[in-house]
């Protein structure tokens, strides 16, 4: 290091260490922080340091050692609880040295889910979203209750429905009452309707099996006379008129906007506390089954003798080349979201 190089760093020291001279100042209403990561001193309100430029107001997390920002309460790596004076569960203030929230009864060490072995501090399990206690349970019965959940259970009713239409797929006599009995006409769909198509089949499949119940009417025991049909008939409340695919392919798109709408509007209310918050959410979550077509390798065919092999090293011959031949394969993964 020249003599020059060894100016600059003792002039930079100097001005660093005015600096916080400057801001070394303290008034009895405010007591100034240092960035942890160089030192310079700030009054809490700056998101960055304005000497080192690195993020202030984070810390890790004491579990995975993330960095999290000061007011996360749950590690967005791990899940770990992050504000030990409050329970994560409810909301409540307690000791810290108390094992229970005194409200709620949950445990300071947090609950591991019975269905993926996933350590929570949470009512619904982060991995699975599988309810972990009471008030999981209370916030998937407010769920059930809310009408625009049981609107989007009949909006997946009414799009199963103008799939089979649409996919050419047996139905049942009362839908087929409903859809009408005209028989599909020649006109197919376009390769992009059928995308989307078969693009909601897939999403809704796994939701379809496990959608929330709608509210309750009040129970109306069949006669023994009453043909089945008729009974299906009645549970089904849509009643859909259509002559061609081109008029379903159309019903399909606006209840597929009327879906996407419905979904929009589930948000809490404004005065719900975080933890309230995401129980709404998560009670409303649906599990969507995402279904990816891949190459699976069968065999390579040798050039050489017209052989197949699992690799080109089991040929004597690999260097005459050959061919490999695949299969698609369908791979099944299961997530939760609302559309």
């Amino acid at each position: 290091m020249n003599e020059n190089q060894k100016a600059a760093v003792q002039q930079k020291e100097q001005v660093a260490q005015t600096t916080q001279a400057a801001y070394a100042v303290t008034t009895d209403s405010v007591m100034l922080a240092k960035c942890p990561h160089c030192g310079m001193p700030h009054d809490g309100t700056d998101p960055f340091c304005t000497e080192c430029g690195e993020r202030l107001h984070t810390s890790g997390c004491p579990k995975c050692g993330a960095d999290v920002a000061a007011n996360e309460e749950l590690c967005p790596q791990c899940g770990n609880n992050l504000k030990r004076e409050v329970c994560s569960f409810c909301g409540t203030s307690f000791d810290c040295d108390d094992p229970y929230c005194p409200e709620c009864g949950n445990p300071r060490t947090g609950i591991v889910c019975s269905q993926c072995s996933t350590l929570n501090f949470r009512n619904f399990c982060r991995q699975c979203n599988a309810p972990l206690n009471g008030l999981a349970q209370q916030a998937l019965k407010a769920a059930q209750n809310d009408p625009r959940v049981q609107r989007i259970a009949q909006i997946a009713d009414k799009l199963a429905q103008l799939e089979a239409y649409l996919l050419d797929e047996p139905t049942t006599q009362s839908t087929s009452q409903q859809l009408g009995t005209v028989p599909p006409q020649a006109a197919q769909l376009s390769e992009q309707d059928m995308q989307l198509v078969q693009q909601y089949r897939d999403m809704l499949a796994a939701y379809r099996n496990v959608k929330p119940q709608p509210m309750k009417q009040p129970a109306v025991k069949p006669t023994p006379s009453k043909p089945v049909a008729q009974q299906e008939e009645t549970r089904i409340s849509l009643s859909i008129d259509i002559d061609s695919k081109e008029e379903a392919m159309k019903l399909y798109k606006a209840t597929i906007d009327e879906l996407k709408a419905t979904l929009s509007a589930m948000v809490p209310d404004a005065g719900m506390t975080p933890q309230m918050q995401r129980d709404y959410h998560s009670a409303r979550k649906m599990e969507i089954l995402k279904i990816t077509k891949v190459k699976v390798p069968l065999y390579w065919r040798c050039n050489a003798y017209g052989c197949c092999h699992s690799a080109p090293n089991e040929c004597s011959k690999p260097y005459e080349g050959g061919e490999w031949y695949y299969a698609e394969k369908e791979v099944f993964e299961k997530t939760w979201g609302y559309e």
